[in-house]
C-alpha cells in the first residue's frame, strides 16, 4: 500500500494494494473515503494533473500522522472544505466531502465536534432556509481571528449595499423620466446637464423623505 501526504489540507492518501481507487482520511486510522473518479487525487495520481500537492510517506509516517491529530479542521483544510454553513450566530457546519462526517464549531464555546452526514442532512432538509452558506474564506476569519465582533460576512453587507443603491437609481431614473422623458439614444450636453440635476435633486427628496410619504 502506497501512501501520500496533502500538503495543502494535510490529508493522508492511500493507494489500496486491490482496487482501482484512492482513499484519503483527515481525522483517525478507520475512518478512510473513496475518492471519486474524477477527483484531483486520482488524475494526480493517474495522469499527473490536479494540484500537485501529494508527497510521498511511509506506512509509519502516515500512522504517526493520523495517529496524533484531533477533531478539528486547520486553516488549509477550511479552505479546501466543500461547503461551509452557518446556523444561527453561533455555529458552523463544515462538509469536507458529501461521504464523510460534518465538522461543527461552535464560534461562543470555541468547541469542535462531529456529526454523522446523514443526521446533518435529515436536518437541512427539513429547515434549509436556517442554514446560511458562507465563504471558506469568512469561515477561517470567523474562527481564527482574534475579533470577536463579527456580526455579518463582508460579502452580504456589500450585497446589501449593491442592491440599495441600485433600486435607489431605479427610482430616480422613473422620476426623472416622469419629468423629462426618456432619455434620448443621443443626448445633446443640454438633455445631460438638465437630467444629472433632476437625479440630485430627486435623489435629495428620497433621502429627506419620510417614511410615512
Amino acid at each position: 500500500m502506497i501512501y501520500f501526504r496533502d500538503v495543502n489540507t494535510g490529508f493522508i492518501v492511500r493507494k489500496p494494494d486491490e482496487g482501482m481507487h484512492l482513499e484519503y482520511t483527515y481525522d483517525d486510522l478507520s475512518n478512510w473515503t473513496q475518492t471519486e473518479p474524477d477527483s484531483s487525487y486520482e488524475r494526480e495520481y493517474w495522469f499527473g494533473e490536479g494540484n500537485s500537492c501529494l508527497f510521498d510517506i511511509t506506512e509509519e509516517e502516515a500512522i504517526a500522522i493520523i495517529s496524533s491529530r484531533s477533531n478539528k479542521l486547520n486553516k488549509s483544510q477550511i479552505l479546501f472544505a466543500r461547503k461551509c454553513y452557518l446556523f444561527g450566530e453561533d455555529t458552523i457546519y463544515i462538509e469536507i466531502d458529501k461521504n464523510s462526517p460534518i465538522f461543527v464549531y461552535q464560534l461562543k464555546d470555541k468547541k469542535w465536534s462531529k456529526r454523522e452526514a446523514n443526521r446533518f442532512w435529515d436536518s437541512w432538509d427539513s429547515a434549509p432556509h436556517l442554514y446560511l452558506p458562507i465563504s471558506n474564506e469568512e469561515v477561517v476569519k470567523r474562527i481564527y481571528s482574534s475579533d470577536k465582533s463579527f456580526q455579518l460576512a463582508d460579502t452580504q453587507v456589500e450585497v446589501s449595499k449593491t442592491k440599495f443603491k441600485t433600486n435607489l437609481e431605479n427610482i430616480v431614473e422613473q422620476m426623472v423620466d416622469g419629468i423629462v422623458g426618456k432619455e434620448s439614444e443621443n443626448p445633446t450636453e443640454r438633455e445631460v446637464e438638465i437630467r444629472k440635476n433632476l437625479s440630485g435633486r430627486a435623489l435629495e427628496y428620497l433621502m429627506f423623505m419620510d417614511d410615512d410619504d
